[in-house]
């Protein structure tokens, strides 16, 4: 075998793999609970759920207190469609999660949820 057929050869085994490869961003999803609008009544123990966004690798969490630009919550990789977080009663806050994989990131299909915190000890 020549030098060049073997060359061509690894180039065409090459470029079958990576045809084969999963080079997409993460697909569309969105945010399901708290839904927008909510009221917590428990502040200490709410949990963050979100649809699966295809291709996605991770997620990362951020909830911020409404008027303010630092979210207060900010978990940069998570793997779960989940999460369990605790609040402060009596306060606005709103959340959004980004999916992301080696070859994006993508928002949710809908703007931050925004939620009101109750004292639940009222």
């Amino acid at each position: 075998m020549t030098i060049a057929v073997i060359i061509i050869t690894a180039i065409l085994a090459f470029a079958i793999a990576k045809k084969d490869e999963k080079t997409d961003p993460p697909g569309m999803f969105s945010l399901n609970m708290p839904v927008n609008g909510s009221v917590i009544e428990n502040p200490k123990d709410i949990v963050l759920m979100w649809s699966e966004s295809p291709e996605a690798t991770g997620y990362s969490v951020f909830v911020r207190e409404i008027g303010t630009e630092e979210p207060i919550v900010k978990i940069e990789s998570i793997k779960e469609t989940r999460c369990r977080i605790s609040l402060e009663p009596e306060k606005d806050y709103e959340w959004t999660v980004f999916s992301f994989n080696p070859y994006g990131v993508k928002p949710p299909s809908v703007a931050p949820f925004r939620f009101t915190t109750r004292n639940s000890n009222k």
